[in-house]
């Protein structure tokens, strides 16, 4: 980017600052210089006036961040006073020329001229992130406990970030020349029928460089490792193996749930909690306190006696599973679902079968063959 007349500087804005800001940037500096005023002055006024001009029109910008002077960019402008259309940045066209520009074009120039417009937009992405090689993300697994998943938490995070290489400013090479584009004169532009394209040359830099060599801080991966440690906030519910990424720190954190993802199972906002029993509880019945979140009360159940699991109902809490916000942005919770299984239960029927003697003398059989074929546990 080229500030060549200053006008970022006289501003206080930079290529990225919206135009709102620089209107009001504007605003507050023209009260300061305007020639009305004591200390005012016309030639600082005419001045902001003209910076003010270039930055907040799209295509003024444009053509002034490639280094063209207010004169290249007027004398774009005045080929085009006649009607001006604007077909996105650096691209524009003479609305008199319309009806016949394609007059004396064949079917391909059509399409080629299409194509065109729509590589002008790629080549403005391409150019603002030309240093793709310091973009490299970092990525880290991060544990969650059973109360990060239903309240949330705060968590301090040290890692390696890959930062852009400062001598050679994230391009992993260095160019000992740089040669002035003799395509486009150094505009950075090129005209083509009624259109103005970038430079098919520089891609629109102006320039062109030459000699290259790996740098020698990051061998030639563009950017350097440096330690680093953040504080995130972690919302409840973060699913396991689920990924966020943090664009600003060029960070991908993977959360990984900490605890016996057999025992307890995310549905939602709900959670699903399965409470294992042995065969002589299942029998004679047994007793259990149950605190899953850490800041919830406990939770007493018991059974008295034999009862079927496979026709239990799971046991509802309300209001004991994971936080989240409503579309009000008001918080509420999921809800707990208390499920029993026989501990084992792969090898159920062996053991139900073991202690068939036993349901006898519990229900005053006489014998095995009393019970029923179908008779489960």
């Amino acid at each position: 980017m080229s500030d060549s007349k200053g006008y970022y500087k006289l501003l206080n804005v930079s290529s990225t600052t919206p135009i709102e800001e620089i209107k009001k940037k504007y605003k507050d500096k023209a009260k300061s210089c305007h020639p009305d005023k004591n200390n005012g002055s016309e030639t600082d006024f005419i001045k902001l006036k003209e910076a003010y001009d270039t930055l907040i029109d799209p295509t003024k910008k444009s053509l002034y961040d490639r280094g063209l002077d207010s004169n290249d960019i007027n004398e774009y402008y005045d080929e085009t006073a006649a009607g001006f259309f604007f077909m996105g940045e650096g691209v524009y066209m003479n609305m008199d020329n319309m009806d016949n520009m394609y007059d004396n074009m064949s079917i391909n120039d059509i399409f080629q001229n299409l194509f065109d417009l729509k590589h002008v937009s790629e080549n403005e992405e391409f150019r603002k992130n030309q240093n793709y090689k310091s973009k490299k993300y970092s990525k880290i697994a991060v544990n969650l406990s059973l109360d990060d998943l239903i309240y949330g938490s705060t968590k301090v995070i040290k890692y390696s970030s890959y930062d852009e290489c400062k001598k050679c400013n994230g391009e992993g090479n260095i160019s000992y020349d740089v040669l002035r584009c003799i395509t486009c004169n150094g505009s950075g532009f090129i005209k083509k029928s009624t259109i103005t394209h970038l430079c098919p040359s520089c891609n629109g830099l102006s320039n062109m460089r030459t000699s290259f060599k790996s740098c020698d801080i990051c061998s030639g991966e563009g950017c350097v490792k440096n330690k680093k440690v953040i504080e995130i906030n972690i919302d409840p519910g973060k699913t396991h193996n689920s990924e966020e990424t943090f664009h600003d720190e060029r960070l991908i954190i993977k959360f990984v749930h900490d605890y016996d993802l057999n025992k307890i199972v995310q549905k939602g906002n709900d959670l699903h909690v399965y409470i294992n029993i042995f065969i002589e509880e299942l029998l004679c019945g047994f007793s259990r306190k149950v605190r899953i979140g850490s800041k919830d009360p406990m939770f007493k159940f018991h059974k008295d006696g034999y009862f079927d699991p496979t026709e239990e109902k799971p046991i509802l809490l309300k209001d004991r599973g994971i936080f989240f916000r409503d579309q009000n942005e008001n918080y509420k919770r999921g809800n707990m679902f208390l499920n029993i299984r026989v501990d084992g239960s792969s090898n159920k029927k062996k053991h139900i079968e073991k202690f068939k003697l036993a349901f006898c003398k519990i229900f005053k059989r006489t014998s095995k063959s009393d019970l029923n074929d179908n008779d489960t546990c």
